[in-house]
């Protein structure tokens, strides 16, 4: 594109910071400023606020206390489990989807994807799976890319290559609908990795392989 579109949207990214420079800052604006700058606590804190002063939260209100719960999380390696910081950052997840229901707040697509991240990265890999099992059974819920890739991540990143690949084969099967989730180079990574990184079934995995690769093909993506 040339400068002047890039000038236009480095304007526009700017426009609701100088908007609360003016006006009186929403509660929504404040928890949104201090994600932003990593302040997760301050970010709770000012939520704990807003329910006090008997205001709703809005569905984006979880939605990014939910993802900065996660991205405060530490992922555990394979084979280990959650340490103290991200088991309690699960159940804020947890308590903050409960909350959110309670309050009359029906979650949306969004709001499952962004649990979804949040269990993959937690590592309570069974949560993740129910929650995108549920997804798939929902015909208001059903992934698209965003949430696939959010699965291969939490598959993969754990050791759970055989999982991954079954999410592989729900991907297949749900392209012959009228839905047809896409693939994208980030699914086609994590795929490679799921097939042929050595482990148990290693041999199996092996044959999900060329058709990884014809998709990819297809895709016009091509490995490195």
């Amino acid at each position: 594109y040339p400068s002047w579109v890039h000038r236009i949207q480095a304007y526009l990214h700017r426009v609701p910071q100088r908007l609360d420079l003016w006006l009186m800052p929403s509660y929504s604006s404040v928890i949104y400023q201090h994600l932003r700058a990593g302040e997760l606590a301050e970010a709770l804190q000012a939520f704990e606020e807003m329910r006090g002063e008997g205001e709703q939260p809005s569905h984006a209100v979880y939605e990014m206390l939910i993802r900065g719960c996660t991205i405060a999380m530490h992922r555990p390696k394979p084979g280990q489990s959650a340490d103290h910081l991200t088991a309690n950052l699960v159940a804020k997840v947890l308590e903050l989807f409960a909350d959110m229901q309670a309050m009359g707040r029906k979650p949306d697509y969004l709001t499952y994807v962004e649990l979804l991240r949040a269990m993959g990265k937690g590592g309570q890999m069974r949560e993740a799976t129910r929650i995108f099992e549920k997804m798939c059974a929902n015909v208001w819920l059903l992934p698209e890319q965003r949430a696939f890739d959010s699965m291969y991540e939490a598959c993969v990143l754990s050791g759970h290559y055989k999982e991954a690949l079954d999410v592989f084969e729900e991907h297949e099967e749900m392209r012959k609908s009228l839905w047809k989730p896409r693939y994208t180079p980030v699914s086609f990574s994590l795929l490679l990795t799921a097939a042929a990184e050595p482990g148990a079934d290693v041999a199996t995995r092996l044959h999900k392989l060329p058709r990884i690769l014809e998709l990819m093909g297809g895709y016009g993506v091509l490995p490195r």
